[in-house]
C-alpha cells in the first residue's frame, strides 16, 4: 500500500514537472514533448482588452455589413445607413451633414458594440 502511494506521488510530481509542456507530433508522426511559452498559455481571461476588441469589432463589422446589404436591397446607400445611426445623436440634421455624419454613425455603432462586448465579457467572468 505504501509503495503504491509513493508511485502516485511520483506520478504527480512528474505531472507537475511537465505542466508547462505539451505533446506534439512532428512531420514524421513521432510524438515529441514541446515546451509552451507563457504567452501561448494566456487565455482571454488574462487578456480582456483583446477579447473585448476582437469580439466587439467582429460584431460591429458583421452587423454593419448586414445593415448595408439589407438596406441596399431597399435602395439605400451605405452612407444613408451610417447617417441613420448618427441620427440617434444628431437628429434629422444627420441626413444633411454628409460624410461627417456617416463617420459619427460608424463611430457610434462601433462604440455601442464594444460596450456590449465589455458587458458580456465581465458578465461571463462573474458566472
Amino acid at each position: 500500500m505504501a509503495n503504491s502511494l509513493c508511485q502516485t506521488n511520483d506520478n504527480v510530481s512528474k505531472t507537475n514537472q511537465f505542466a508547462d509542456a505539451v505533446w506534439d507530433k512532428d512531420i514524421d508522426g513521432r510524438a515529441d514533448l514541446v515546451q509552451t511559452s507563457a504567452r501561448n498559455k494566456m487565455t482571454t481571461a488574462q487578456r480582456p482588452i483583446l477579447a473585448i476588441f476582437v469580439g466587439g469589432g467582429t460584431a460591429a463589422l458583421f452587423d454593419i455589413v448586414y445593415a448595408f446589404v439589407r438596406n441596399g436591397i431597399g435602395g439605400r446607400d451605405p452612407l444613408w445607413v451610417l447617417q441613420f445611426v448618427a441620427s440617434g445623436l444628431l437628429g434629422k440634421d444627420a441626413f444633411n451633414t454628409g460624410a461627417l455624419a456617416g463617420a459619427i454613425g460608424l463611430l457610434a455603432h462601433t462604440a455601442i458594440l464594444l460596450i456590449a462586448a465589455t458587458i458580456y465579457y465581465f458578465a461571463s467572468r462573474k458566472w
